[in-house]
């Protein structure tokens, strides 16, 4: 994972007994997405870790009623339906502004859910469809989207200069209609009351144990685009992503590998790194399995 290759010869897991999870679906007008935003990064990282949440600021989509940013959050809980809607009750006060959408059930299949936040819960056959059509799985209808990441760590709340940032860079792409596919950043939420953050920084390679989020920008255009339309969607990204630099930290999620980095070493595993590739030099002296942004043994340079 996280761009580097191995073998794997074993895996242990942990398993926890759950029956039932809710979840709940909410959108708002970009008027209130400033203070969405602001209580989300500071009421946010205190909820009971049994509820997990994405807050996405974004340009429409077709399917959308109406024409503007939109802001909106996804979350899950292991509790009930009641468990979750009094966690989000600050969120949905009237004085942070009406939702234009709210969905939510409790009582859920875990299985289910994972189909809903795969956008397949609606297909006709969701198992079978919930893939892209090959010869193994003939019903599969995802379709393949063309995109690019890039990521960050907050360990601050984003302040209003930052939340200016993200509106102009969102209303740049959708003025601009060479880029009519989804642009935004998504912040999934850590918090120091989640367990994410009660693990020990050295305890495993994963180092992001004191991040309010991380945050995931998207830029999607149509796999058959010219490579004009291609540069566009690369340099809005990428000029979104320097415009936050101010307050973002110097990390980044392995996962969404971003060959655009030069320290990406640092960005993805921090203060591991050395312990890293003290264990690569022990397991695989000869890099055999390697990528660019693969961990090198100690005695070699970085890629």
């Amino acid at each position: 994972g996280g761009g580097n290759f191995g073998i794997v010869t074993s895996m242990t897991f942990k398993t926890w007994p759950q029956a039932t999870a809710s979840w709940a679906a909410v959108e708002w007008n970009w008027s209130d997405a400033k203070k969405v935003l602001d209580l989300w990064m500071e009421w946010g990282p205190t909820v009971d870790p049994s509820i997990s949440m994405s807050l996405k600021l974004r340009t429409p989509l077709v399917t959308d009623e109406h024409d503007d940013l939109i802001v909106g959050l996804e979350a899950c809980c292991t509790g009930s339906e009641t468990d979750m809607l009094d966690i989000l009750a600050p969120l949905l006060a009237q004085e942070i502004g009406t939702p234009t959408k709210l969905k939510h059930e409790g009582g859920w299949d875990w299985f289910d859910v994972a189909l809903l936040y795969g956008d397949c819960s609606d297909f006709p056959n969701p198992y079978e469809n919930c893939h892209i059509q090959s010869p193994q799985w003939p019903e599969g209808v995802l379709q393949q989207w063309t995109y690019k990441s890039k990521s960050d760590y907050y360990k601050e709340a984003i302040p209003s200069d930052g939340f200016d940032a993200i509106e102009h860079w969102l209303r740049v792409r959708h003025k601009n209609l060479n880029m009519p596919l989804l642009g935004q950043i998504q912040l999934d939420l850590y918090g120091h009351s989640s367990v994410i953050n009660q693990v020990p920084k050295d305890a495993t390679a994963f180092v992001h144990r004191d991040s309010i989020c991380c945050a995931q920008y998207l830029a999607f255009w149509d796999p058959a685009a010219p490579c004009h339309i291609v540069d566009e969607n690369m340099a809005w990204i990428r000029g979104f992503y320097k415009a936050m630099r101010p307050w973002a930290s110097d990390e980044s999620y392995q996962n969404y590998c971003d060959d655009d980095l030069h320290d990406w070493a640092h960005r993805y595993y921090g203060s591991n790194l050395p312990e890293l590739r003290r264990i690569k030099s022990l397991y695989a002296p000869d890099s055999v399995f390697h990528s660019p942004q693969s961990i090198p043994p100690a005695d070699r340079g970085l890629l």
